[in-house]
């Protein structure tokens, strides 16, 4: 996604700055530094190539169909993966897929209406009653996968993003960073009522002057029987536990990270873009961090072993690489899972499953006829199982 015209440039920017932001952590205690394990966002590594098989060992490709009631266009969103379905977002719409990619069924009810969706701000999917929850504004309006409109449920605040689990309905705020003392997460019952909610973990607020960019932040995530939350803006990954916030992880930067002005300012952005890490994006699964950043006009992409706690795969790439500005280059991993099959890098994380998306225009000429697809087909997912065993990293 890094050499696109500019218009799509801009879009990905916004995108990078609202999955998963972060700055300059509080002062830990030395009990909890004892808790918490240690990433560090670190340009100057040593750079290393490593194989999809380094972290996975199976690979299964699905092409999802392409008709006229199914079209995705861009920008496009995986929300949800089981043993069943493919569920993800269009710009107006939930589209469905069964595990093979054959087109099923979509929730397309944006309108004002009472059983209509305004904005697709998130999506959570409860695969067990085959419901879609959609996050509209203060909203979360229910549907089935069929399209049809069970409820709504209205929360005290612009919602960011959910998850139901035995404790309750978790919900975070979308934060307003001109606003001190700002609350961020809460614990609803069945009834929404609040049993708990937390404070930001950012105490900083925008001068005076500078405009908030809209954006939403990442969602609590369901592993297992625990909650994961990272706030924007806030550098330490939590665990959710009895209603508790237990540190997980705390990012670290080798180099100076964007301010929370330049982070939340695209005018400033494009300066700091010049000198400081931008807010990076980080995903995880069972056994590994995915991080994704840029840093001095570069592009940075990495894989951070939990267990052995270095990276095994780090990369940059630069424009004196790939020097068309038209051009559009997918990166990552050398697939030697699929011999076809272009660099894997995941857009959806599970624990186990790592998917990766790619719009059949990125293809050259013979993964098009290896895939069977056109360049204006719908995405093709190259989904993949994390093996149990993670192999050493080449050097």
């Amino acid at each position: 996604m890094y050499f696109q015209n500019s218009t799509k440039c801009k879009i990905i920017l916004i995108i990078l700055l609202t999955v998963v932001c972060a700055c300059k952590h509080p002062e830990n205690t030395q009990e909890q530094s004892r808790q918490v394990n240690y990433l560090t966002i670190a340009p100057s590594a040593t750079p290393q190539k490593a194989l999809l098989t380094q972290i996975a060992d199976k690979l299964k490709i699905v092409p999802l169909e392409t008709r006229e009631e199914c079209l995705i266009g861009f920008p496009y969103h995986i929300q949800h993966i089981d043993k069943d379905n493919i569920i993800c977002t269009s710009r107006k719409s939930v589209l469905i897929f069964d595990i093979n990619g054959r087109y099923i069924s979509k929730v397309n009810r944006q309108g004002g209406g009472p059983e209509e969706y305004q904005t697709i701000g998130g999506v959570y999917v409860v695969a067990e009653v085959k419901q879609i929850n959609i996050i509209d504004g203060k909203h979360i309006k229910t549907y089935t996968y069929s399209g049809e409109f069970i409820k709504k449920r209205m929360l005290p605040f612009p919602i960011s993003g959910i998850c139901y689990t035995k404790e309750g309905l978790i919900a975070t705020v979308q934060q307003r960073y001109d606003e001190k003392d700002r609350d961020a997460l809460y614990i609803f019952d069945d009834g929404l009522s609040v049993r708990k909610k937390f404070k930001s973990g950012n105490k900083k607020t925008l001068k005076k002057g500078i405009r908030q960019e809209l954006f939403y932040g990442d969602s609590p995530k369901l592993s297992g029987d625990e909650v994961i939350y990272k706030e924007p803006l806030v550098d330490t990954i939590y665990v959710l536990k009895h209603q508790e916030l237990m540190p997980q992880w705390v990012i670290n930067y080798e180099k100076e990270p964007f301010s929370l002005e330049e982070a939340l300012n695209l005018e400033l952005s494009d300066k700091a873009f010049r000198t400081k890490i931008t807010p990076p994006g980080i995903r995880q699964s069972s056994n590994f961090f995915f991080t994704d950043y840029f840093y001095k006009g570069a592009k940075y992409l990495s894989v951070f072993d939990k267990q052995r706690k270095e990276y095994i795969f780090h990369q940059k790439y630069t424009r004196e690489k790939y020097p068309n500005p038209t051009d559009i280059v997918h990166f990552g991993l050398q697939n030697d899972l699929e011999s076809n099959a272009p660099a894997f890098w995941p857009d959806y994380i599970t624990d186990k499953i790592l998917v990766d998306v790619i719009s059949p225009d990125l293809f050259t000429d013979e993964q098009l006829k290896a895939f069977d697809c056109n360049a204006e087909d719908n995405p093709v997912l190259f989904i993949a199982t994390e093996t149990a065993h993670p192999s050493k990293s080449i050097r």
